[in-house]
């Protein structure tokens, strides 16, 4: 038997599966859903750790920033929310 033959006759049983459809077309498609979703979901991420809200909400954080207590991190935290919210001029 011819070798070439089975191979050209594949050949053209893929070129010919689903005209209708590219199929580097649609593993591009794919390939940029996948990487937006990654995205996504590490934007989604960062926000939950970004979205720590002190228990007394914003206007209590900025009270107990100016008396000084707490951290440097809890008060540039604080300001911060309170930007966010408009709470500071």
């Amino acid at each position: 038997m011819n070798g070439a033959r089975p191979t050209s006759r594949n050949e053209r049983r893929k070129k010919d599966f689903k005209k209708g459809i590219d199929a580097e077309d649609a593993r591009r498609k794919r390939e940029d859903n996948i990487v937006q979703l990654r995205k996504d979901k590490r934007d989604e991420n960062l926000q939950k750790k970004r979205a720590v809200f002190p228990a007394s909400g914003v206007g209590g954080a900025i009270e107990d920033s100016n008396r000084g207590g707490g951290s440097a991190a809890q008060k540039v935290s604080a300001c911060w929310y309170a930007l966010q919210a408009g709470g500071l001029s």
